[in-house]
């Protein structure tokens, strides 16, 4: 990388592959999404699990929920409702990718996967406020 470059958002572990931009990453058709690993005291510090499908990598990467709090729509949901009548369990297991309609604090990162999982960013994202890593 040359002198006075910005640094890519992401770069593949295994085949050295960049991202610039969260935007990028998400627009990618080779990743395929496999999951999100919940962190239930902070939702922030979740994992969304991805695989760089594309030849000579398979690997998977992770990014933190956090890169993706600029998404979030909706009511701020304060309380975890983990376990409760309104729960449907999808957090407890990694690989289930389905919406979750609790009114939860977890809530917004289930939100995040629909747009993972179709490759889109939400309209009321601005690309000019692209998440990129600074130096």
């Amino acid at each position: 990388m040359e002198s006075g470059q910005s640094q890519p958002f992401k770069v593949c572990t295994k085949c050295a592959y960049e991202w610039n931009t969260l935007e990028d990453l998400v627009a990618d058709m080779s990743l395929r999404v496999d999951g999100y690993q919940v962190c239930f005291e902070r939702a922030e510090e979740g994992l969304f699990m991805l695989t760089h499908e594309c030849p000579n990598c398979q690997t998977t990467l992770s990014i933190p929920a956090a890169e993706f709090a600029h998404w979030k729509t909706g009511p701020d949901y304060y309380a975890l409702k983990l376990l409760t009548d309104e729960c449907a369990g999808h957090c407890l297991n990694p690989t289930n990718l389905e919406p979750c309609n609790a009114q939860c604090f977890v809530r917004w990162v289930r939100d995040v996967l629909q747009f993972l999982r179709t490759h889109q960013v939400p309209q009321h994202v601005d690309n000019a406020e692209s998440t990129t890593v600074q130096p």
